[in-house]
């Protein structure tokens, strides 16, 4: 009963951390070493990515930890219920986590925010190539039909 929410802390939310702390150390050491006047810049999205990280799962993996401590403890049914809320927010807010990383890196990243809108701005123009040509093919099919109609008539039959 209790190695199942011991597990989820342990490989839920310290082994990604302690992997995304040696990654992303190693990333701002480069950075670090980096000429660019652009670094301090990723080094503030590799913060703030940790940061929101660590915001979202560790309120959720401590009442996780808190309902591990305390599950052969009575607990009267209001303490009972008000903890399955606030495990049911914070799991949502944690889920939520996924979410946040490509719109940190939207609003902090300027390269991503430029690369970003030109995808954009060219998915816009592929639909309008796509609509433009949806009306041709419409329009090329009506000319073909009509001409067949016409030679079905009879009307072009003679005329070449």
């Amino acid at each position: 009963c209790v190695a199942v929410p011991s597990t989820q802390l342990a490989i839920g939310f310290f082994l990604p951390l302690l992997i995304m702390i040696f990654c992303y150390t190693a990333v701002i050491i480069t950075l670090q070493k980096a000429k660019s006047y652009k670094r301090h810049k990723a080094v503030r999205v590799v913060i703030v990515v940790m940061l929101v990280f660590i915001a979202c799962h560790l309120p959720y993996n401590l009442a996780l930890l808190y309902d591990t401590i305390i599950y052969f403890e009575h607990r009267d049914c209001h303490a009972e219920s008000l903890l399955r809320t606030a495990m049911s927010v914070l799991q949502t807010v944690a889920y939520l986590h996924c979410c946040l990383n490509p719109l940190l890196y939207a609003v902090i990243g300027v390269n991503f925010r430029s690369h970003f809108s030109r995808i954009f701005q060219n998915l816009c123009c592929v639909g309008k190539r796509y609509i433009a040509q949806r009306r041709l093919s419409r329009a090329t099919s009506d000319i073909y039909m009509s001409t067949v109609r016409r030679s079905v008539d009879g009307s072009t039959l003679g005329h070449v």
